[in-house]
C-alpha cells in the first residue's frame, strides 16, 4: 500500500501525526520521479536506519554492509587486550569472538540484497 493511499483512507489518523518529525524515502527504482503533492509536507530522505538496519531508496544493501564491516572492526579493536592477553585460552577468544564480533557483521544478513558484482568481490 502506497503512502497517498493511506493518506487518503486514514486522513483521522494522519491528522494526528507530527508532520514535523516523519520522514519519507521514496524507492524508484523506475526513475518516474513524480512526487505526488501530498508528500511534499514531509522531509525526503535518500536512507535512514530502520531497526539496526540501514535502508537506501535505490534498494541496496552495499551500505549496511560497510556499516556492519566497520562496527565489527570497532568491537574487534575494543577487545586488543583480550586477544593480547595470555590468561584467556584461545578456544575461549574464539568464543568471545563468534558471539560478540560475529553477530555484528552477520545482523541482518538475510534480507540484504547482493548483486553479482558484489558476488564477486
Amino acid at each position: 500500500m502506497t503512502l497517498i493511499r493511506i493518506v487518503e483512507q486514514h486522513n483521522d489518523i494522519v491528522a494526528k501525526l507530527n508532520i514535523r518529525k516523519m520522514k519519507v524515502m521514496i524507492i524508484d527504482r523506475a526513475n518516474d520521479h513524480s512526487v505526488s503533492d501530498m508528500l511534499c509536507d514531509f522531509e525526503k530522505v535518500d536512507h535512514f536506519i530502520c531497526l539496526g538496519s540501514t535502508v537506501d531508496k535505490n534498494g541496496s544493501s552495499s551500505a549496511e554492509i560497510r556499516r556492519r564491516i566497520i562496527l565489527a572492526k570497532e568491537a574487534l579493536m575494543k577487545l586488543t587486550a583480550v586477544w593480547d592477553g595470555r590468561e584467556i585460552t584461545r578456544n575461549t577468544k574464539q568464543r568471545l569472538l563468534g558471539t560478540s564480533v560475529s553477530v555484528l557483521v552477520m545482523y541482518g544478513v538475510e534480507i540484504w540484497t547482493i548483486k553479482e558484482k558484489q558476488e564477486e568481490d
